[in-house]
């Protein structure tokens, strides 16, 4: 600790004291001071509830949810720290004047990540009243509890999901998001699949392994001309696609088209897709962001699957027209990449 640094040197009741009176979002940024002010915050803003179970905690954060006034709010009562009856788990769950709903495991004792699906369908069955707090964002960290889930039924208004360092996640399954425009997935080192359903998705930040990525949206693509669920990808403006944490290699993307894609109207052609799986379809990922405004990329997403696409002029479902800002992650890519990138896209960075 600095010695010139007075006030992380006074005694943490007074430091509780002061942290009190910050803006909320200002007190959590404290905690990357110093590992001293890591969970300063949490002491100061947030109840401590011991001996819990976990449909408890749940039904406590719903209760505090339903009562929650931005303008009449205790300035140190913005969420609780619950310490579970097994005594290794400890869950801060905290809410902010802006409507962020933030789920964080990772304080507790780690152990072996048991495995686990997260399958979420938001569902507007029933419309809060005027003095309830509408959660728009949802950030989950190191989040093992299947239960966990049944939280967000109860988020109709949901805009951001935010879903970070879940260890035994090995897939991720979100239905009808029709409100949905941000979607930001960090450091699962297990996940499998995502599956997204939905038409307002704008933002998707993505950081792990290699996974299997569908997007479903809602268009007229189909012959009757009805808006329904279709495998065209979504509209993108906002993209991040960090694959840096896996080995890969050439041979890990498929990228094989169906016999007489061309000529025959089968099922490929209609959805845009061309994966020679639907079970692993990473070319749905590629569509989604053919009109982003904004992409930043590691060096081999660009060299396996763009590439090869950006070298072809006569490829319809990939032509970045819109794209005003390119994020390079790392600077292994080879000159000859990026003057393809750049040569198809300089009339418009």
């Amino acid at each position: 600790m600095n010695p010139n640094d007075f006030i992380s040197n006074l005694p943490d009741n007074i430091l509780h004291h002061i942290t009190s009176y910050l803006p909320f979002e200002s007190a959590v940024r404290t905690s990357f001071l110093s590992t001293h002010w890591k969970h300063l915050w949490k002491e100061a803003l947030l109840d401590s509830v011991h001996d819990v179970t976990m449909e408890a905690a749940i039904k406590a954060i719903q209760s505090f949810l339903d009562g929650f006034d931005t303008h009449c709010r205790p300035r140190n009562k913005w969420g609780f720290i619950f310490e579970f009856s097994n005594g290794r788990n400890i869950l801060a769950a905290s809410i902010s004047r802006n409507g962020t709903l933030r789920l964080d495991f990772s304080a507790g004792k780690q152990e072996f990540p048991m495995p686990f699906d997260l399958d979420l369908k938001p569902l507007q069955t029933q419309l809060p009243y005027s003095n309830t707090m509408k959660v728009k964002s949802l950030y989950l960290v190191s989040v093992s509890h299947l239960s966990i889930s049944s939280l967000v039924p109860n988020l109709p208004f949901l805009e951001s999901l935010t879903i970070a360092k879940c260890e035994g996640l090995q897939s991720l399954q979100i239905k009808e998001a029709k409100v949905l425009h941000k979607l930001v997935i960090l450091d699962c080192p297990q996940l499998q699949s995502l599956s997204f359903e939905g038409s307002c998705l704008r933002c998707f930040r993505y950081r792990g392994k290699l996974a299997s990525f569908r997007f479903q949206g809602y268009c007229k693509c189909t012959t009757f001309r009805r808006i329904c669920i279709c495998e065209c990808g979504l509209f993108l403006k906002d993209a991040m696609i960090d694959l840096r944490q896996d080995s890969l290699t050439a041979g890990t993307w498929d990228f094989e088209k169906p016999p007489c894609y061309r000529y025959s109207c089968n099922l490929y052609k209609r959805t845009l897709c061309r994966c020679t799986t639907k079970k692993k379809c990473f070319k749905s990922i590629l569509i989604s962001i053919r009109s982003v405004k904004s992409l930043t990329i590691c060096g081999w997403f660009f060299e396996t699957s763009m590439c090869c696409l950006l070298s072809s002029s006569r490829d319809p479902l990939f032509c970045l027209s819109e794209l005003k800002e390119l994020w390079w992650i790392d600077c292994s890519i080879d000159r000859e990449s990026i003057n393809v990138l750049l040569c198809d896209t300089e009339s418009q960075i």
